[in-house]
């Protein structure tokens, strides 16, 4: 890779010197790697070289299998070269059913984490229906990070028969990134008593990370589970410039609490079915979404107006603003539990 300017560039003496030790090493272990790849036409001048572009060719994808099984000098290179590969393979998508039983076997035994999670993205395409006890012994490993066994989980489903069900159904008091994944495709499958049974669980969970991939599973069957929203306007109305503002980013088990306390300083207009209004509308909401509402309400006697604003920052973190009359805002008390 050629830089236009200088790479170290901001680094202290100190720094500099480390990194660039560091990069000289890094080319030193991995100058057979990229000799081999050069003597099957691959030319990479650097180990990000592979990361340019899909893969096809056999003998690439050879070399870098090769080399994804070779130990480096210390588990921080190892880690850093040997995820490089792994990135390639995912992004080459082969679909060569050899090479995806070996990188299963890889992954069945490999002990770094972020290389395990690239390998179980990698295989997604090369194995099929005769890898699912492997894939099954993976996913049972409760000692494999969340993150891989989602990853396999999501492979697994594709070739998985509809009465693995109670299987699939193991999941769902397990780590959140792996239920995220097992919700989604019990819902796909569409499997007769399926959807009763999430709704069971979805209404039995706590945990704000799984109460909405749980109602967002349920839309997959096609029909919406909660009234259409009463309160909610088209983003592209301006909430009015006169009304003060109340904001805070909370997590998404938090947006209920200043709600209520909101409907605790008006008379009328805002109760427990517009609290529950918002929170199953930001429930639902994906990153970057943004949600506007707005409340006829009655304070002190007078007729005003609440606007409230959600914008999902983050996936479950979401931004809540709530705008209106000072006399009301000044009066909003809310600290979120360390």
């Amino acid at each position: 890779m050629k830089y236009k300017t200088d790479p170290y560039e901001g680094l202290s003496e100190e720094q500099r010197a480390w990194a660039i030790r560091r990069t000289a090493e890094i080319a030193k272990e991995t100058k057979p790697l990229l000799s081999e790849l050069a003597s099957v036409g691959f030319m990479a001048g650097c180990l990000d070289d592979l990361r340019e572009g899909p893969i096809k060719d056999r003998r690439v994808l050879e070399v870098l299998l090769r080399h994804l099984q070779m130990p480096y000098s210390t588990p921080v290179n190892s880690n850093l070269v040997r995820g490089t590969i792994a990135d390639a393979l995912i992004g080459a998508k082969t679909q060569d059913r050899e090479f995806g039983t070996r990188m299963l076997a890889l992954l069945s035994v490999d002990n770094y984490a972020q290389v395990q999670f690239k390998l179980a993205l990698a295989i997604d395409n090369a194995v099929g229906p005769d890898e699912l006890p492997a894939l099954k012994r993976i996913l049972e490993d409760q000692r494999r990070n969340p993150g891989v066994r989602a990853a396999v989980l999501s492979t697994y489903l594709k070739h998985s028969r509809t009465d693995d069900v109670d299987y699939l159904l193991s999941f769902l008091g397990d780590e959140p990134a792996v239920v995220i994944v097992a919700v989604k495709a019990l819902a796909r499958k569409k499997v007769p008593g399926i959807r009763s049974r999430i709704e069971e669980w979805a209404a039995s969970v706590t945990l704000p990370e799984w109460k909405g991939p749980a109602k967002r599973a349920l839309k997959l069957f096609g029909n919406d589970v909660k009234a259409k929203p009463r309160y909610l306007v088209s983003n592209r109305k301006k909430i009015p410039s006169r009304l003060a503002e109340w904001s805070m980013s909370l997590g998404l088990d938090e947006i209920r609490p200043p709600l209520e306390s909101l409907s605790r300083l008006v008379q009328s207009g805002f109760g427990a079915a517009e609290v529950n209004e918002v929170v199953d509308v930001a429930e639902d909401m994906a990153h970057d979404d943004t949600r506007t509402f707005r409340f006829p309400v009655s304070v002190d006697g007078a007729e005003c107006e609440v606007w409230i604003s959600v914008f999902m920052d983050d996936e479950d973190l979401p931004d809540l603003a709530i705008f209106g009359p000072a006399s009301l805002i000044g009066r909003l008390c809310y600290e979120p539990e360390e």
